[in-house]
């Protein structure tokens, strides 16, 4: 993790209920790796969430490459 703190990381969530057709989609910096492994989503800070079923991945690729 250290020898890549200063890369450009990025986590992608996909969060869905079981049987359910809408979703939500969480970015968040690499650095909270460790939090969502410890804490899972409650206990992370994200930078952008999106609510499917319908995403605008353009948007959501401006984040990563603005």
């Amino acid at each position: 993790m250290t020898r890549h703190k200063h890369a450009s990381v990025w986590i992608l969530v996909k969060h869905q209920k079981i049987n359910e057709k809408d979703f939500r989609i969480l970015i968040f910096k690499g650095e909270e790796a460790v939090n969502l492994v410890m804490d899972g989503l409650k206990g992370s800070q994200e930078i952008a969430e999106f609510k499917g079923p319908f995403i605008e991945w353009e948007k959501i690729f401006k984040i990563f490459a603005p």
